[in-house]
C-alpha cells in the first residue's frame, strides 16, 4: 500500500515539474526591441497602460465569474431534465451507498 502511494505522490511531483518547466522557456526570434512609453492622464497619476491593465483584470474576472455561475446554473438545474430510468439510477446508487455505511457501522458496533 506504501508503495503504491509512493508511486503516485512520485508522478504528481513529476507532472508539476514538468508543467513547471514549460513557462520558463524563452525563444528569441526577433531582436527588435520596442520600449513602451506610458502616457499620463492630465488629472491622474495613473498611466493609460496602468489602466488599460486594471481593465483587462476586470474584464477577465467579469468573464470568470459569468462563466462559473452558468456552470453552477447547468449543474443544479440538469436533474430537471432527467428522465425515469436517471431518477431510478439515482435511488439505486444511494441505496447502495446507504446499505455500505450501514454495514460499516454495523461491523464497527460488532
Amino acid at each position: 500500500m506504501k508503495m503504491k502511494t509512493a508511486i503516485t505522490v512520485f508522478g504528481i511531483l513529476c507532472s508539476i515539474m514538468t508543467w513547471a518547466q514549460q513557462d520558463s522557456i524563452s525563444i528569441s526570434t526577433d531582436s527588435l526591441e520596442v520600449q513602451k512609453d506610458s502616457i499620463l492622464i492630465s488629472n491622474s497619476d495613473e498611466s493609460v497602460a496602468d489602466q488599460n491593465k486594471k481593465n483587462n483584470i476586470w474584464n477577465r474576472l467579469k468573464y470568470d465569474v459569468s462563466a462559473m455561475a452558468g456552470g453552477f446554473a447547468n449543474a443544479y438545474t440538469r436533474p430537471l431534465s432527467w428522465e425515469k430510468k436517471d431518477y431510478l439510477r439515482l435511488g439505486a446508487t444511494a441505496a447502495a451507498v446507504g446499505w455500505h455505511i450501514l454495514q460499516m457501522k454495523i461491523s464497527v458496533v460488532l
